[in-house]
C-alpha cells in the first residue's frame, strides 16, 4: 500500500521505530514530562498539565502481517488489535506470536492485556445483503495486505494480485469485479447473527481473543466507496442492535469472548 503511494519505507527500521516510540508514550503518560534523546525521537524539556484518570493509561499496538508486530505487543504493549483477520489460521498465527513475544521478554501475559481481533463484516437478516456488503469492503482492504496475511485466509496471492493492479490503475469497477464472493467471505465476517456466531465460536475464541472490535460496514459505506447501492442491510445503528441482541447472549455463557 505504501509503494503505491510513492512510500519507500525499506530502511526505515519500523519496528525499532515503533518501540522506541512506545517508550516516548509510556513515559511521558506516567511523568507528564520527559527528556529524551533517541535514535528516532528527541525532546526536550516535553510536559503537559492533563493528567491519566486512571493511573495506568493503556498502551495497545495495532499490527497486521506481523510475526514481528505481534511479538513485539506481546513484549511492551498493554494489548495488540489485530487487523485483517478473520480466518482461525491468522488469528492463530498473531496470538501464537503475541505469546512468543511474551515469552521471549519473560513477561506473563495476565487478564489485564488485551488480546483483540478487529473484523471486518455485517450483519443482517438478510445473509446475502450482509456478505455482498462485506464483499466490496473487503476488496478495499486487499492492497494493504502483505502476500502472506492474504494466504493465511487460505487464498492464493496470484488470485487477489489483480484486484491490486486494478486499483493500482484507479479502476475501482474492475477490482470489484474480481473480488469473488469467496475472496470476501474469507476476508470478513458477514451473514445473519446465527453465522456470525459460529465463526467467532470457531474462528476467533479459541485463540484466547476476549474481545472483537467491530468494522461493521452499512449500505451509505458501500455507495461512498464504491457508488453501488445495497438493500436489505441495517445502518450501524441497526447493526448494532443485531449483535447485541443475538451475538452477545449466545456467547456470553461460553466463550471468552465479549
Amino acid at each position: 500500500m505504501l509503494e503505491q503511494y510513492g512510500v519507500r519505507w525499506q530502511g526505515t527500521r519500523p519496528l525499532a521505530r515503533l518501540r522506541e516510540a512506545h517508550e516516548v508514550m509510556r513515559r511521558f503518560l506516567a511523568d507528564g514530562r520527559i527528556d529524551f534523546q533517541g535514535e528516532f525521537y528527541r525532546y526536550s524539556g516535553l510536559f503537559t498539565a492533563a493528567r491519566p484518570v486512571q493511573q495506568r493509561l493503556p498502551l495497545k499496538i495495532g499490527a497486521m502481517k506481523g510475526p514481528g508486530s505481534f511479538r513485539l505487543a506481546g513484549e511492551i504493549a498493554d494489548g495488540v488489535h489485530v487487523a485483517c483477520a478473520h480466518s482461525s489460521a491468522a488469528l492463530s498465527f498473531a496470538a501464537r506470536s503475541v505469546r512468543e513475544g511474551a515469552d521471549r521478554a519473560g513477561r506473563r501475559l495476565d487478564s489485564s492485556f488485551d488480546l483483540c481481533a478487529s473484523v471486518l463484516g455485517a450483519i443482517s437478516s438478510d445473509s446475502g445483503a450482509a456478505k455482498e456488503a462485506a464483499r466490496v469492503a473487503a476488496a478495499f482492504y486487499i492492497s494493504s495486505m502483505a502476500p502472506e496475511l492474504v494466504e493465511r485466509h487460505g487464498i492464493d496471492y496470484g488470485d487477489v494480485r489483480p484486484v491490486v493492479d486494478a486499483f493500482g490503475r484507479g479502476d475501482v469497477e474492475r477490482a470489484l469485479e474480481l473480488t469473488t464472493p469467496e475472496i470476501g467471505e474469507r476476508l470478513s465476517i458477514a451473514g445473519e447473527p446465527a453465522e456470525w456466531i459460529e465463526r467467532l465460536r470457531s474462528d476467533v475464541a479459541p485463540h484466547g481473543y476476549d474481545h472483537v472490535a467491530l468494522g461493521l460496514v452499512d449500505a451509505s459505506l458501500v455507495e461512498s466507496w464504491s457508488g453501488r447501492r445495497i438493500d436489505g442491510v441495517p445502518d450501524l445503528a441497526g447493526q448494532l442492535e443485531l449483535f447485541a441482541a443475538h451475538v452477545v447472549p449466545a456467547l456470553a455463557g461460553g466463550q471468552p469472548l465479549t
